[in-house]
């Protein structure tokens, strides 16, 4: 039985019997080679989210992904914002460093810095700026069957990078004496990981 992801950032269906953050926990932290320290198992992802997010009551800040225009209007009105003077407009929605924020062109003198829209500005004028706020990161699933695992991971990529389809299954009757190889191969690797796995 599963369930729908329950975040955008994890569209993909999610065991029912699995705690319903523990997809956070999916992908750990990776050395410089981009290599797992550590990969987590069902049973230990169920455990960690428990503990973090029920037991001590973490919350979890992937904002849903919205958008909205702000208008800049500088030095028109004497309540505008002056050039030469110190502007921030903090951006609703964007005060979690979970999350990623675009913004259109900006008048000169701003930027968007730490979840805001901030600077001096250097021109008058009005600007309309479409900003975008969401999570950073989405989840990309293992690309080959199975169970979720220490061999078998997804992986956390920066939003704009478009997420992988798995491959179509093929029957093994049907397929070419390239695709049995490459099966054969993928076989190979997992008995190795599995007998390494197994000495330690």
């Amino acid at each position: 039985m599963t369930a729908t992801g329950p975040h955008p950032a994890f569209p993909h269906e999610w065991p029912a019997d699995m705690h319903p953050l523990g997809w956070v926990f999916l992908h750990p932290p990776s050395d410089a080679y981009g290599s797992a320290g550590i990969a987590f198992e069902a049973a230990q992802i169920n455990t960690l989210a428990k503990h973090i997010f029920d037991d001590l009551g973490a919350k979890l800040f992937l904002p849903d992904p919205h958008s909205y225009t702000l208008t800049i209007s500088i030095n028109l009105t004497d309540d505008d914002p002056r050039v030469g003077e110190p502007y921030e407009h903090i951006i609703d929605g964007a005060d979690r460093t979970a999350v990623r924020v675009n913004a259109s062109e900006l008048p000169p003198g701003l930027r968007v810095e730490a979840g805001a829209i901030t600077g001096t500005p250097t021109q008058s004028g009005v600007w309309l700026v479409d900003i975008t706020v969401g999570p950073r990161v989405h989840y990309q699933r293992p690309l080959n069957d199975g169970p979720l695992g220490t061999h078998n991971r997804g992986r956390w990529v920066p939003w704009d990078t478009p997420l992988e389809e798995p491959p179509a299954q093929v029957d093994l009757a049907d397929a070419t004496a390239e695709q049995r190889a490459m099966l054969r191969a993928r076989l190979d690797e997992l008995d190795a990981a599995e007998q390494e796995e197994a000495s330690r």
